[in-house]
């Protein structure tokens, strides 16, 4: 199989920080464990949903005045550029929420479920900077500045209804900047493309749980 070109930024973020066997096995041999997260795309939907329909002010007061343009866009990246050279490397992936602000310029919103307010924006730094990047640097079609990365968490707080009326799920929300960091995203990219285009890395089995599942069958001469 032809080694993938197309980088997503969520690998940026679970990917890297997991087991590096198993994301250089998707990128050249299209081969990863399966997930079931039944409840993400539906909360994700209703997330989306809901956020369309407000200004950026409401979504939270922090946030500069707008309105949101696009729920669910992709984008692709112009090829990218590591050590002076230009490489066959694009990212390519979905963002939540694409918003514009009354100075025209854009921010790129992602949208949470968690069980507490722990804050994730270094963690999920390098996806919403991919996302910036391939905005402000498309591989066709206009260019958006974006001046505003972060994530816009629902963390739920209780439950309430009747079997009559119909149940609800109350949930608290909060806002969650994200600052831009291009060199990070850059240093980033040159290391997963060193990785992924270089010879499979050696089974990290004392640490992914895929992998040591791998290794004990393999044991047992399944």
């Amino acid at each position: 199989m032809a080694l993938k070109t197309f980088i997503s930024p969520s690998d940026l973020t679970f990917g890297w920080s997991n087991c590096h066997r198993c994301l250089w096995l998707r990128y050249n041999e299209g081969v990863y464990a399966p997930m079931a997260m039944p409840l993400v795309g539906t909360l994700s939907a209703l997330q989306e949903g809901f956020y369309a329909r407000l200004g950026t002010h409401e979504m939270n007061p922090k946030l500069p005045r707008g309105h949101v343009v696009d729920a669910g866009g992709w984008v692709v990246s112009a090829p990218l550029t590591v050590a002076g050279r230009v490489t066959e490397f694009r990212l390519r992936g979905k963002y939540d929420l694409l918003v514009q602000f009354e100075d025209g310029a854009h921010g790129v919103i992602d949208c949470k479920v968690s069980g507490s307010e722990s804050d994730k924006a270094s963690f999920y730094a390098p996806q919403l900077e991919a996302y910036a990047f391939a905005l402000e640097n498309p591989e066709s079609g206009d260019v958006r500045a974006v001046s505003h990365t972060g994530l816009l968490v629902w963390q739920p707080t209780g439950a309430g209804g009747s079997a009559d009326e119909g149940y609800t799920f109350s949930v608290d929300s909060f806002w969650q900047p994200v600052a831009r960091d291009p060199q990070r995203l850059a240093h980033l990219l040159a290391d997963f493309i060193a990785l992924i285009s270089a010879d499979q890395p050696p089974p990290s089995a004392g640490e992914c749980r895929d992998c040591g599942y791998v290794a004990k069958r393999q044991s047992l001469g399944w």
